[in-house]
């Protein structure tokens, strides 16, 4: 555990010198969680900031914090918890995030964690139409008329 410290406290600095950085707030997350051995109230704390400081501006960032959540899921708070599945929600939506989040729910599902309820009852900020549209090369080709459709 001593040789975690040092990482630790260049965690720590970087939060404050940029508190905006979510990536700096997860890792310092992960480092206090590696400290305490589980889901401490300052990991959870640096969580929060993380999802407070970019709540949908990185997919990668938001699958581990999911997982992270998921994982610890006995120590998270509530308000926690809801927080990563509504952020989780972006996932469904753009990305190839099919595999991650099937995982995710097998690993849930064990964990006694009603997943499929969860997600279900997400009030998304945001909605289907707030995305960026498919780049040109992978926009969906015309639908082609139907035979027998009397043209």
């Amino acid at each position: 555990k001593p040789a975690i410290e040092p990482s630790l406290e260049a965690a720590r600095r970087a939060v404050e010198v940029d508190p905006s950085r979510a990536s700096a707030w997860a890792k310092l997350a992960y480092l206090e969680y590696m400290k305490a051995g589980k889901a401490s109230p300052q990991s959870i704390e640096a969580l929060s900031k993380s999802m407070e400081a970019c709540p949908f501006c990185d997919q990668s960032l938001i699958r581990w914090r999911f997982n992270f959540v998921l994982a610890n899921w006995n120590g998270m708070p509530e308000a926690i918890r809801l927080r990563a599945f509504e952020q989780a929600d972006l996932l469904r939506w753009t990305g190839e995030n099919t595999e991650f989040l099937t995982r995710m729910k097998a690993t849930a599902t064990q964990a006694g964690i009603p997943f499929g309820e969860l997600q279900s009852a997400v009030n998304t900020p945001w909605r289907a139409w707030d995305l960026d549209p498919l780049p040109e090369t992978t926009a969906i080709a015309p639908a082609t008329e139907m035979k027998g459709s009397g043209g």
